[in-house]
């Protein structure tokens, strides 16, 4: 009993001296397209990791250093930028060979690594993507050379929604719980099925009649990349 409890004890006091933010990854390079040269490099862990990285074809973790998980639960997703926001290939892991980035005949350049937990890499993925995953997006309408507009809550489910409501000329969808849908695109049609505009979720406007006119709108077909 006693020893459990001083072992537990002196388990948390080395834990907490060693913080965090010193927490490092060792990441395995491949950095030939023709053979089996490689390089490692030291990332912060739970930090994304920006500029450094060599061009590569091939990612693996090799061990965490002062890490809070075990080397076999660490994560790392590379990005093209530097803001990590485009990935390049999919999270990896230490099981080797590892994952090849391209087409594996190339080297590929890295902007940005960031390494975690499964959860931690995913949560930060969805985060810097911009991307929100929604269910419903809210298009405004404008009408009347923008003087009148109306708002209309659209599924985000591929099928055809039908509109009631004055005829439009311009429409954009909002954000969502503060960001832009970027993943979603909404297909607009007047009688007919007439396709008219297909509305982006990044904000823009879409204008249906180039000469300014209102178009009578009849449904939205919204959908998610």
């Amino acid at each position: 009993m006693h020893s459990s409890l001083i072992a537990s004890t002196l388990f948390a006091a080395l834990a907490a001296a060693v913080p965090l933010s010193k927490a490092q990854v060792n990441l395995q390079f491949g950095i030939s397209v023709d053979g089996d040269d490689a390089t490692t490099r030291q990332v912060p862990f739970g930090k994304l990791s920006v500029g450094g990285l060599p061009k590569s074809t091939r990612l693996v973790v090799g061990n965490g250093i002062d890490a809070p998980i075990a080397d076999d639960k660490i994560i790392c997703q590379a990005f093209a930028d530097a803001a990590g926001t485009q990935k390049v290939g999919t999270p990896f892991d230490n099981v080797l060979p590892g994952i090849t980035v391209g087409d594996g005949k190339s080297l590929v350049t890295l902007g940005s690594v960031f390494c975690s937990d499964a959860a931690g890499v995913a949560a930060f993925s969805s985060a810097s993507s911009g991307k929100p995953t929604v269910s419903e997006v809210t298009i405004q309408l404008e009408f009347d050379g923008g003087s009148g507009a109306v708002q209309r809550d659209v599924p985000v489910n591929g099928k055809l929604t039908p509109y009631q409501g004055p005829n439009v000329n311009s429409g954009f969808i909002l954000a969502v719980d503060g960001k832009q849908p970027v993943d979603v695109t909404c297909e607009t049609f007047a009688a007919n099925q007439k396709k008219v505009g297909v509305i982006k979720g990044d904000g823009s406007s879409e204008v249906f009649d180039k000469s300014g006119n209102d178009v009578a709108i009849e449904a939205f077909k919204c959908a998610s990349a």
